[in-house]
């Protein structure tokens, strides 16, 4: 899906992502690094894209990328006509996906559901490539969203994490206190 995702946004389809890109200043290198792409503008464009690849729809629902049609069978995408935000664990595993609307849907945000393996209160965005700069500049700051992270990135702050949609947690602070014992949170 990650892959995908990817390769949308770099094609036609991809226009007005980067264009927001573009707008909020994001540079190439940082939606490369942290594998930002888009969801097609359409019903069925991953389910097709994972059915070309042989993988079991029933397996991309349970990871949250589709959702059963209500009538007739089959599945729909879950994520359509957004710019999408990997979700990784700490080793850097896709584990969820967030996903900003491209047009005036009423969700301005829409995050793929808690799985066996994406727990939101213990999934902490961009952790994965901030731990190294972390670890060096002894500071983490944690803010509420992913166009934050990458801001902050982007200003040479690579030591940004952010909340997955959820409220700062225990084992949030438990993960980022066993980096560091100086915790900067920034929330709108």
């Amino acid at each position: 899906a990650c892959a995908c995702f990817q390769s949308v946004l770099t094609g036609e389809a991809g226009q007005a992502a980067r264009e927001e890109l573009a707008r909020r200043d994001i540079p190439t290198e940082i939606v490369e690094k942290y594998k930002l792409g888009v969801a097609p503008d359409s019903w069925d464009g991953l389910t097709t894209h994972l059915a070309k690849r042989g993988m079991d729809p029933r397996i991309a629902e349970a990871a949250g990328l589709l959702l059963p049609k209500r009538s007739g069978g089959g599945f729909v995408d879950r994520f359509r006509h957004r710019l999408m935000f990997p979700i990784r664990s700490r080793d850097g595993k896709v584990v969820g996906f967030g996903g900003r609307t491209l047009c005036d849907d009423r969700a301005k945000y829409l995050n793929s559901p808690e799985t066996d393996v994406y727990i939101k209160g213990k999934t902490l965005y961009g952790f994965h490539l901030a731990r190294h700069a972390i670890q060096r500049e002894g500071k983490v700051l944690v803010v509420e969203g992913y166009f934050d992270v990458l801001a902050l990135v982007k200003a040479g702050l690579g030591f940004a994490v952010a909340s997955c949609g959820t409220a700062l947690t225990e084992h949030h602070l438990k993960a980022l206190s066993q980096q560091t014992p100086n915790i900067v949170m920034m929330f709108d």
